[in-house]
């Protein structure tokens, strides 16, 4: 992709997102007024623009000044925007009440804000750590794995949280790991030592790259990488006991397995095991014989009600699928992305027993 393709697919992406997240804030805003009886004062759109454009700020400000404030700012935009939906969603919710029952402004504004932060809590509690999930898959030989997946290493899931991670890995004694993209978040300085952790893990551990690796730079992210022991796959094929290891990494290109499958010669006749970070493409490697599929990127919609939106978007959003004589499994993520919440989704270690 070309530097122009980038900056007008960034343009595209940071206009929709604004517009989108403004309406939002506007609509939250002037709900708690009206229940309230306030006028949109100056005051009103003074606030209304800086929580409009927050995120971005925030993530633009813990990019280029990486510091205990920066993240304490950054963290705090990711939760508010996670919690703007909560409240919609509230004040969606007592408007339609009082449809049927009458009820004064003040009252109305206490039910909102009680309902928006009782989700935010719970939402902020159920994110706070992986959990463990058991998947048997049949390929025709024994081989126990574990499969993590957007973990999201940045300012809110930091090296800490990696590492445990890793001490719950370690607690499945896996024969292998699998990392299936976006390791990394992109939302601050990529820094070697983050991911160290991963070298105490005794399995042999493979990766292969996402969307926000693509965002930060391949190149960058396979340098800072090398001080781990994580084998990299990079379009190629491995053989790890029987088991063939297939690793391509993240395109834009809807086409890539299409692509990339031929010139990897995969042998039909053994177990193989594909690690793609978008679950897209999946016809492609059923023709060439894949047994099974390892994705994630969806997050499982991370936030009710975006899940409606990716079971619109991915055929396959979250866990085990059968696709003709292959399986597709997909991880709803081991971290998050943006705010540090979960509804209607966990964040999972999955554990792989083939047989």
């Amino acid at each position: 992709m070309t530097d122009r393709k980038k900056t007008a697919g960034f343009v595209f992406f940071f206009t929709i997102f604004i517009s989108i997240y403004a309406l939002l804030n506007y609509f939250v805003l002037s709900g708690f007024a009206l229940f309230l009886g306030l006028k949109r004062s100056l005051l009103f759109y003074i606030i209304l623009v800086i929580l409009s454009f927050s995120y971005i700020l925030a993530t633009t400000y813990e990019r280029k000044r990486f510091s205990l404030l920066s993240k304490i700012v950054y963290v705090a935009s990711a939760i508010w925007m996670g919690s703007l939906l909560f409240l919609f969603c509230s004040i969606i919710l007592v408007f339609l009440v009082r449809i049927f029952i009458n009820m004064s402004g003040y009252l109305s504004a206490i039910i909102a804000a009680v309902i928006g932060i009782m989700l935010i809590v719970y939402s902020l509690i159920n994110a706070r750590k992986p959990h463990v999930k058991n998947v048997k898959i049949k390929i025709g030989t024994k081989l126990k794995a574990v499969q993590i997946s957007d973990v999201h290493v940045g300012p809110i899931r930091d090296k800490n949280y990696l590492k445990k991670t890793v001490e719950i890995i370690k607690s499945l004694s896996p024969e292998v790991v699998f990392i299936t993209g976006d390791l990394v978040d992109g939302s601050s300085p990529i820094e070697k030592g983050m991911f160290d952790s991963i070298n105490e893990l005794k399995a042999p551990v493979y990766f292969i790259t996402g969307n926000h690796e693509f965002y930060e730079g391949f190149d960058k992210i396979f340098n800072i990488l090398k001080s781990t022991k994580v084998k990299i796959l990079k379009n190629e094929k491995v053989n790890f006991k029987e088991v063939q290891i297939i690793g391509i990494n993240y395109s834009t290109n809807k086409n890539n397995l299409k692509i990339m499958l031929p010139k990897l010669k995969i042998e039909k006749n053994k177990p193989s095991i594909l690690l793609y970070h978008v679950p897209e493409g999946y016809k492609y490697a059923n023709e060439k014989g894949v047994s099974v599929m390892l994705s994630g990127h969806t997050h499982a919609g991370q936030i009710f009600p975006f899940s409606l939106l990716v079971n619109l978007a991915h055929k396959f959003s979250k866990g085990l699928y059968a696709y003709e004589k292959m399986k597709v499994y997909v991880s709803p993520g081991t971290g998050t992305w943006g705010p540090p919440m979960r509804l209607g989704s966990r964040n999972e270690i999955t554990l792989i027993e083939f047989y």
